[in-house]
This record gives structure tokens, C-alpha cells and sequence, in this order.
């Protein structure tokens, strides 16, 4: 979209070569990047003729980064550089581990580490692992995941096909009690199916490869990064879109936050989550 406009070279700072377009003749192009900018910009510290100030830049991969200043939309090519530029967000690495089985359905797979951190439910689809959920705790996972096999086993969680989900199709066994909303009609439901339900459930248990990472406790960190890779899983194509569950309650990054660019480090193909993400 941005190649379709006629950009306009910059002739007031030829210290600062650059291209810009005005909000009143592309509005359309001028709101897509004002929000891409909010929600995936890197703020950085830009100094000029004797000035300096905090600039949040967008780098979309097409060889240009992006910035907006009242109502005109900038561009340079992203190598370049003028003034002095200092990256001021945060930078975190992480090293995803697994994969793990579920606890008391491990099968031959190694356990879960006694860790704090995020985590992921995923099962195996084409050479890796297609993520299901991305979720956190500040205790120890075995024992936040005792909590998730209880709601399982009581009807609280959706429960799914596993076997159709390896196939990259999400088929619903159970829509689960988790909205709270338990109609009498959806127990009478539960309490008739529930040896089926539970059984499936099981099954689910036993197909989840678990992923796990330690990013220490810090309650934004951990809510920003479970809402980005959540968000990012909605964004891409079938299947990895359609496998999660919708209505999931996440906390993304608000405004007045600075964006931290998470550089992920995997030891198998996990779809859908890039190897940097910014939250």
C-alpha cells in the first residue's frame, strides 16, 4: 500500500533526508500506520540540530522504517541515519525448552521444569508444533498445571478433538463452563456426557507437547508477552489462527508503556510464534 502514493522528498532537512506523505490526501494509509506505529513501533532516542526526543519508529521489512509527526507520515530507508539514534526500549531473550508432557500424562516425555514463567500448550502438526495457548504463573508450572488439569476433568475448559487438532482443525468435544455461565440445562448437559467429556479431555492431556520459559515474574512483563503471542497466532493464516480459543482475557501493552522487543530462541519449529516480537 505504501508503494501505491506519491511520496514527497523532504527539501527543508537535507541533514535528514526523508520522504513524507500528508494525513489529508492518503487518510486511509495515514490511520494503518499511525496504529502500526502505536502497537509496533521502537521508540528511539533521536537527536537533531541540537534537539533531542523520543521517536517511535516502524520497520516493516520493505527496506524503510516509518514515523509520524502531527499529521504527516515519514519515511527514510531503515539503515539510515542522522543525528544520534539510541534504541531505548528493553531487549529480552528467551530460551524456550521442551517439549514436555503434560503432568500425570507425561508418556515418555520429560516433565515439566519447576519453573515460573510463560508457557505454551501446543500438539505436533507438520514437522513442529502448532500453539494452542500461551499462558503464564509466578509459581511453580507443575503446580499451576494441577490447577488447569482440575478444570479440565470438572468441564471448566473447552475440550477438543485431539486427534483434529493434530490435523490442524479445531473441533469443540466440550465449549466448557469457563464463561460462567452454567445454565441448567448446560449441566444437565455436562452430567450426562461426562464420562465422554472427561475422556476426551484425557485424551487432550496426553496429546499436549508443553513448551516453557523462564522470563522471571514481573506481572506486566508476563501479561504483555501471553497477550502478543496470543495476538499474533490471530493474525496469521488457518490453521494457526483457528486453533486457539476466543474470548481469552489478556492484558496487552498500554500506551503509555514502552514496547520490549522479545527475541524468541526455540529448539524445534513452534508455528506461528517469530523469533522476535514486540510487546
Amino acid at each position: 500500500m505504501a508503494e501505491e502514493v506519491k511520496w514527497t522528498e523532504a527539501k527543508t532537512y537535507a541533514d535528514a533526508p526523508h520522504q513524507y506523505v500528508l494525513r489529508h490526501n492518503y487518510p486511509e494509509l495515514f490511520a494503518k500506520f499511525r496504529a502500526l506505529i502505536r502497537n509496533e513501533g521502537v521508540i528511539k532516542l533521536f537527536s537533531l540540530r541540537g534537539h533531542s526526543y523520543n521517536c517511535r519508529y516502524y520497520f516493516p521489512g520493505d527496506g524503510f522504517r516509518y514515523w509520524i509527526m502531527d499529521n504527516v507520515l515519514n519515511r527514510c530507508p531503515e539503515d539510515q541515519t542522522y543525528g544520534q539514534q539510541i534504541n531505548v526500549t528493553r531487549d529480552i531473550k528467551i530460551k524456550w525448552r521442551g517439549p514436555f508432557g503434560w503432568p500425570k500424562f507425561e508418556g515418555d516425555l520429560p516433565s515439566i521444569p519447576k519453573v515460573r514463567g510463560v508457557y505454551l500448550w501446543t500438539v505436533e502438526y507438520q514437522n513442529g508444533y502448532l500453539i494452542y495457548v500461551a499462558g503464564f504463573t509466578r509459581r511453580p508450572m507443575p503446580e499451576r498445571f494441577r490447577e488447569h488439569t482440575r478444570n479440565y476433568m470438572s468441564g471448566m475448559y473447552f475440550v477438543l478433538d485431539i486427534g483434529a487438532m493434530q490435523r490442524g482443525v479445531r473441533k469443540e468435544v466440550w465449549p466448557g463452563f469457563w464463561t460462567g455461565k452454567r445454565s441448567r440445562k448446560q449441566q444437565a448437559e455436562y452430567h450426562k456426557r461426562q464420562t465422554e467429556i472427561q475422556d476426551a479431555a484425557r485424551k487432550q492431556l496426553e496429546g499436549f507437547r508443553v513448551f516453557v520459559a523462564k522470563i522471571g515474574t514481573e506481572p506486566r512483563i508476563l501479561e504483555r508477552l501471553e497477550a502478543a503471542i496470543m495476538g499474533n497466532l490471530s493474525k496469521q493464516p488457518a490453521p494457526f489462527c483457528d486453533i486457539p480459543d476466543p474470548g481469552m482475557h489478556l492484558a496487552p501493552r498500554w500506551e503509555s508503556e514502552t514496547p520490549i522487543t522479545i527475541h524468541n530462541k526455540y529448539p524445534v519449529t513452534l508455528h506461528g510464534l517469530p523469533s522476535r516480537l514486540i510487546i
